[in-house]
């Protein structure tokens, strides 16, 4: 399937993460401002990703937006994290915060120092593959596994102290969302996988869960009128999205 089709995921992904922009009142509470935070990377993602996919094979503006690609997918996981911390706060929170900034470091160091273009954006001759594969393993299981998987431990513990059931509840569908984003994440670990959207369509399916979760639980500050219209989307459009994934897989030509 072409890469112009592939794009409609991540384009979709953008579009909906933009639109919970919407539901997010910028001047409530602070945790909406980390909210915020979070929605305004995943739509820069999937708009570089979307970008990536249209742009012209080996030219510059591939290789930018791959760069970006790269850079935000290892700065939206730690954020994610420091979101549940502050949509969650628990015991756990101080930990999950620093846990939080330092994967946020070391992502913008692999990004700032060059690291991220010579191991994976335009890949350097000088490297030595032991070194590739060291800046590789550090990217993806640092910045990105570990920042999901510390996510879904700290809901765990949420929601085994947890006693309140509309509290139980949220949690119930903050730690789906969590996990379809984490599925989506391992799908590029997979080489025969990493050629599709994969990573989108699950994102996309998080940010409709997360939609919902907002209209039935208030998991944020969103407009009253547009709750019903949210629910309409967050149940109909994640279809549309994981029918043209899969057409993808099933017709790669």
């Amino acid at each position: 399937m072409s890469d112009t089709v592939l794009a409609v995921v991540p384009l979709l992904s953008a579009l909906c993460y933009a639109g919970l922009l919407l539901l997010v009142r910028r001047g409530a509470a602070r945790s909406s401002r980390v909210v915020l935070m979070y929605l305004v990377l995943m739509a820069t993602w999937s708009t570089c990703s979307f970008i990536w996919r249209l742009s012209p094979a080996g030219g510059a503006a591939q290789a930018f937006f791959l760069r970006s690609l790269e850079a935000f997918g290892m700065v939206v996981a730690p954020v994610f994290l420091l979101m549940l911390q502050d949509l969650y706060p628990s015991r756990w929170s101080r930990r999950a915060r620093y846990a939080a900034y330092v994967i946020t470091a070391i992502g913008s160091f692999f990004t700032l120092t060059g690291l991220l273009d010579r191991a994976v954006v335009t890949p350097d001759p000088a490297m030595s593959t032991l070194e590739r594969t060291a800046v590789m393993a550090v990217m993806t299981v640092g910045c990105m596994v570990l920042p999901y998987a510390l996510s879904i431990g700290y809901i765990v513990f949420n929601y085994r102290a947890q006693r309140d059931p509309f509290e139980r509840n949220k949690l119930k569908f903050a730690a789906i969302a969590v996990v379809c984003i984490f599925i989506g994440m391992l799908t590029n670990l997979i080489g025969t996988l990493r050629q599709f959207p994969l990573d989108h369509a699950a994102n996309f399916l998080a940010a409709a869960i997360m939609a919902f979760s907002a209209v039935r639980y208030r998991m944020f500050d969103i407009d009253v009128l547009m709750r019903r219209s949210v629910v309409r989307l967050a149940a109909t459009v994640p279809s549309i999205v994981l029918a043209i994934t899969m057409m993808a897989i099933a017709f790669p030509q």
